[in-house]
């Protein structure tokens, strides 16, 4: 044993600091390849150098704009230094940045790796392309109203209409300065002899003017190009500017918009499928990825596309078509989808199977009928995230789980929602819908019926009421108080909740409905003034919307409208005689007539009316009690309708004063 324990020491002083395994083969006589070529690889001190560095690629040929990781290999592998630095022979055509190749504009460089042990290098030649971009005509409508500017001496601003195109107007020598007017509440530039109007194009050449006249003054003024090719209010040919000039010696032109087509490119989108997405994602998404949007607040992003999967809750009807709000759908409508994360509204363009989405849903909504699966682009519309449908199917077995309380952003009071209603977004028809809301213990006191089986609902929470759609519901019960899921919606600017949850609200309180100590006045005249424009698109109305939150009561005199052979009533704050009017549009937007929208009073017989026949055919005021609810305009002029109270209907309170 102690002869065992002495052969190590002395086998540690014959071989150095050799590890325990260089020993067993010393021991053995034994070493290893590995050995020998590291003591081949060593230098005079010592040292492991790099002996060759090579790159990944032979080449490269990238795009303006792309970029590439490039990698190498040192050799030998186990090299102590393996530092390297990159480099470019032109930096304004590549860049390169730890091996990552960025190009810059067309041409060739060189990109060198390079050892720093040594000074070993390897280079590739990367060839940069620039990105084919295609020409395409774009066309501007330039209104002069919009963009209109005169410095503080009275002449017109240089306009930039955007970053290509730029129109200056110029006084000429002895003339009149161009100016600013205003012709039929339209806003012109007029100009006068010897004025020009110069438009330049720093992108492709202009191919088309299109001149749009609000006067011409006949006979005097000739209006001439050059480069020629003006007649008859349209110039066409090919130029980078095109200087337009009043000729003769009096009169003047009013222009009111110019159409300016020209040659430009733009950049290849690369289309984008995102899959099949949850509605809360898809909303995110376009959070996270702003659409770009037109004047009227709308986008479609036509390279984006993305699949959802959902119950169609309600159908949202529009009366604007693309002309005024740039979406181009096949029918004047949208549908409101929900899954279990939330809910999102979809433009219905024609379907995969020639119908819209809008036409299918019908009245199905939220059943076993009503489970779609939608592909669209993504889209904004008047600030509210939605989808532009490709194509859809319907699939009653689809596997789609909602829940009213998660979709529901939270619970609220009449008053809140009121509140939410002022600050959605909607255009001047007053069409928009907003977030999810749920609001408990409202009373539903009359159900109305539009003649056509569609039920209407209206609740109230003592001292406001509310209206509610609810195509997908079972019959409710006037008297019951209901908790109510829906979504927050705007149709002529009447809020409404577009409800697709409801369930009876137990052991909530009796709420109170007493319409006789309602004291708020408003005439008829009064209700018509409240908004009487549909041309303010960009204006919340938080002014018309309250009044809808309220109960009112009027005095005035009832008279008959008869449309299609049918009869209705309406009220006003004159005598109109005992003439029947022809027309609902006639009687609301010219002879100042709110129509009593009640079941009693809509969409009648002739002999229907007449119990009613004393108020109607004679001078007699009457008070009544009602809500309110705004129809639609008709040349500019706002379309009332009031719903009566039924409890009113009812009693001794309909009297004569």
């Amino acid at each position: 044993m102690k002869r065992s324990l002495l052969l190590f020491p002395l086998l540690g002083l014959v071989l150095g600091g050799c590890s325990f395994n260089d020993i067993i083969d010393k021991i053995s006589g034994k070493e290893t390849e590995q050995t020998q070529e590291e003591e081949e690889q060593k230098s005079g001190d010592g040292t492991i150098h790099v002996t060759s560095i090579s790159l990944n690629q032979m080449s490269l040929l990238l795009k303006e704009g792309q970029s590439e990781q490039l990698t190498y290999t040192i050799a030998p592998e186990n090299a102590e230094n393996k530092a390297v630095t990159w480099a470019s022979s032109d930096n304004s055509i590549a860049t390169v940045n730890n091996g990552l190749v960025y190009a810059v504009k067309e041409g060739t460089a060189s990109i060198t790796v390079t050892a720093v042990d040594g000074n070993i290098s390897d280079s590739i030649n990367v060839e940069v392309k620039k990105e084919v971009q295609p020409v395409e005509t774009i066309s501007e409508d330039f209104v002069f109203a919009d963009h209109y500017s005169k410095d503080q001496s009275g002449f017109i601003d240089p306009i930039e209409v955007n970053s290509a195109i730029t129109i200056q107007f110029a006084k000429g020598e002895g003339s009149t300065a161009p100016a600013l007017v205003t012709k039929d509440n339209q806003r012109c530039a007029r100009m006068y002899p010897n004025n020009t109007l110069t438009i330049t194009s720093s992108a492709g050449a202009i191919k088309e003017v299109d001149v749009f006249f609000a006067t011409k003054d006949p006979g005097s003024n000739p209006f001439t190009s050059n480069p020629e090719g003006y007649d008859n209010g349209v110039w066409k040919g090919s130029a980078n500017e095109i200087v337009f000039t009043e000729g003769g010696t009096s009169g003047h032109h009013k222009i009111a918009s110019l159409l300016i087509k020209y040659e430009g490119t733009k950049p290849v989108d690369e289309d984008v499928d995102l899959g099949e997405k949850s509605i809360a994602q898809v909303k995110e998404y376009i959070a996270a990825n702003p659409v770009k949007k037109n004047s009227f607040g709308n986008g479609v992003n036509e390279h984006c596309k993305v699949t959802i999967k959902g119950f169609a809750l309600a159908k949202i009807d529009l009366i604007k078509s693309k002309a005024e709000y740039g979406l181009d759908v096949s029918e004047h409508g949208k549908v409101i989808m929900a899954d279990s994360t939330g809910s999102i509204g979809v433009a219905t363009k024609v379907g995969n199977d020639g119908t819209t989405l809008w036409g299918k849903i019908d009245n199905n909504v939220c059943k076993e009928t009503s489970k779609y699966t939608v592909t669209g682009y993504i889209s904004e519309y008047l600030g509210h995230p939605e989808l532009l449908v490709i194509n859809f199917s319907w699939d009653q077995t689809l596997d789609i789980s909602w829940n009213p309380e998660v979709i529901s952003e939270e619970t609220i009071n009449l008053t809140s929602f009121y509140e939410k209603a002022t600050n959605v977004n909607y255009n001047c028809a007053g069409h928009g819908y907003g977030e999810v809301v749920t609001v408990n213990n409202l009373r539903c006191y009359y159900v109305e019926s539009d003649g056509q089986g569609v039920r209407y609902y209206n609740f109230t929470d003592g001292s406001k009421n509310i209206r509610l759609n609810a195509f997908n519901l079972n019959t409710l019960t006037e008297g019951n108080t209901y908790n109510v899921t829906g979504i927050i919606s705007l149709k002529n600017l009447s809020p409404i909740i577009v409800a697709f949850y409801i369930e009876a609200s137990q052991g909530s309180p009796d709420i109170p409905f007493d319409y006789k100590n309602i004291s708020t006045n408003l005439t008829v005249s009064q209700l018509r003034a409240v908004h009487g424009s549909q041309e303010d698109t960009s204006t919340k109305y938080p002014d018309v919307v309250n009044v809808y939150s309220g109960f009112y009561k009027m005095t005035g005199y009832l008279t008959v409208v008869t449309e299609n052979n049918k009869y209705y009533v309406g009220i006003s704050d004159s005598y109109l005689g005992d003439q029947v009017i022809t027309g609902k549009t006639n009687a609301m937007a010219n002879k100042g007539v709110v129509l009593l929208k009640n079941n009693e009073f809509w969409n009648k017989e002739e002999s229907e009316l007449v119990p009613y026949a004393a108020y109607l055919l004679e001078e007699t005021a009457i008070t009544i009690y009602y809500v309110t609810r705004q129809l639609s305009y008709s040349s500019n002029k706002a379309m009332w309708e009031i719903l009566l109270i039924p409890d009113f209907l009812n009693s001794d309170v309909f009297m004569v004063y």
